[in-house]
């Protein structure tokens, strides 16, 4: 069946690769005691239980912590206030800025797997840092040049986000967690997102009417914080859970 799935034969090394670490999932599920509370949260063996369903919750919570809904739910807002454009001006550009959205969702679809995981959300996190810090001192100086600037920022913004973060935090959960606790990992990552989408929207437009381009700088040390957590705490693979 992974022959036919793969295009390939039993005997490929690749095959033989997927094969085994599916053999070797099984054998640690069942070789641990039942499933309690208690070793989700305290677990110290090899499966670590806990660290995964934690970085579940975190990874999730990250992205929302990249001001991704900034831009979705008050983009017209963030071109109004803090851009300087007319509301209806604001309306038009905003859709294209959201087509951008859309158009950057369609190369992932063909790197990630090459690519990885964990280098594709620390490239993420260190491009929408770099894009947010150009947006952040376009808008704090007003003028027509850095409206533009501004603008073209939000574009890249959009498409860089969905090249990285806008997908792995959905798909990562179910590929590190064991069947066993697949379900609560599934679930972490989603009561993160919309709990930080709930948050941060509620916000918001109060933080951007009193504090103006200040506000972005939260995302902005949130993404360049969460570049070493990716490297040193989150797996390559199921099995990579050894720090």
């Amino acid at each position: 069946m992974l022959a036919r799935l793969l295009n390939s034969t039993a005997e490929n090394p690749e095959v033989v690769f997927v094969r085994d670490e599916m053999e070797a999932a099984v054998q640690l599920e069942q070789e641990t005691p039942k499933l309690t509370l208690s070793m989700i949260l305290s677990d110290k063996s090899d499966i670590k239980y806990g660290r995964r369903v934690l970085l579940c919750f975190t990874l999730q919570a990250f992205q929302q912590l990249t001001g991704i809904n900034a831009v979705v739910f008050y983009i017209t807002i963030v071109l109004e206030q803090n851009v300087g454009l007319k509301a209806e001006t604001a309306s038009l550009v905003a859709g294209f800025i959201e087509l951008a959205f859309v158009v950057g969702c369609i190369p992932p679809i063909f790197y990630l797997d090459k690519l990885g995981r964990r280098p594709v959300l620390m490239a993420g996190s260190i491009g929408l840092a770099i894009i947010v810090s150009i947006f952040t001192a376009s808008i704090a100086v007003p003028g027509k040049q850095t409206a533009n600037l501004a603008l073209a920022m939000l574009i890249c913004y959009q498409l860089w986000f969905a090249f990285t973060w806008n997908t792995i935090p959905w798909i990562y959960p179910p590929e590190i967690t064991p069947l066993r606790i697949r379900h609560i990992g599934s679930a972490a990552g989603p009561f993160a997102e919309w709990l930080f989408t709930y948050i941060i929207v509620s916000i918001l437009p109060v933080a951007i009417a009193r504090t103006g381009w200040r506000i972005y700088l939260l995302f902005i040390f949130a993404m360049i914080a969460n570049v070493p957590i990716l490297y040193f705490f989150m797996p390559v693979s199921l099995f990579e859970f050894n720090l």
